[in-house]
């Protein structure tokens, strides 16, 4: 029994000292936690450290694009002004200048219709004074008009030559149609005369006659020669110049 028993007591330091080892162990494995923990939050730290510096970086880099993409815009805002006041100014001189054009092709062209109807006036002058001499329709109704309030005869004298003629018949037609006979037709010989004329005369029909051709526009002259009656003569037609 004591052997026995010293056994035991011999195995029981054994087990205490096995106890008393274990806790060596215990305490290395949470100084390995700790440790591993404390790396783990250095990690974590330095990871946040550098997503935070480069967050940082981002911010800045974004703030420097903005004030890059602002200063651009600025730049750009100015330029297109600077562009539509000089489209504006280039436009305004080329307003004027177009205004000025156009006054001036305005001047132009009124000057240029001054002339054509100062051409047009001398041209029908001068076929007026080119074409035979006639009673137009209106002559001959102021020549009625006036005649026929005071009818009585009349002499007629002609110059020879075709122009006069035409013109004589016409005179005579008119003078009929207002009521005139003709007393005496005449074409006398070796006198030259121009033109209608209105020898002088105390016969009261004279005046008529006279403002009858004045009141139709029809030019006449007054003969130095006087007769008793109111003689007409048509001499040739007046020379154009």
């Amino acid at each position: 029994r004591n052997a026995v028993s010293r056994t035991s007591f011999t195995h029981s330091p054994r087990r205490r000292a096995n106890k008393t080892n274990d806790m060596p162990d215990r305490n290395r494995v949470s100084e390995t936690g700790e440790d591993t923990l404390e790396t783990d939050i250095a990690i974590l730290e330095s990871s946040y450290s550098s997503l935070t510096n480069t967050n940082l970086g981002l911010l800045i880099l974004a703030g420097v694009i903005a004030l890059a993409i602002g200063i651009v815009s600025v730049l750009a805002t100015r330029k297109g002004e600077e562009l539509i006041r000089a489209k504006d100014g280039q436009l305004s001189r080329e307003t004027v200048q177009a205004k000025a054009n156009i006054a001036t092709a305005q001047a132009e062209a009124a000057k240029a219709n001054l002339k054509t109807a100062e051409l047009e006036r001398q041209n029908l002058e001068l076929r007026e004074k080119v074409a035979s001499r006639r009673i137009t329709e209106v002559q001959h109704q102021i020549l009625i008009d006036e005649l026929s309030k005071h009818r009585t005869t009349f002499n007629i004298e002609v110059k020879g030559d075709p122009e006069s003629g035409i013109f004589a018949a016409d005179i005579l037609k008119t003078f009929a149609d207002a009521g005139w006979t003709v007393d005496k037709k005449e074409f006398p010989l070796g006198i030259i005369w121009i033109g209608l004329v209105l020898f002088q005369t105390k016969d009261p029909a004279f005046q008529v006659v006279s403002n009858a051709l004045k009141r139709a526009s029809i030019p006449f002259t007054i003969g130095d020669q006087s007769r008793d009656k109111i003689t007409i003569m048509i001499g040739g037609k007046p020379p154009i110049f």
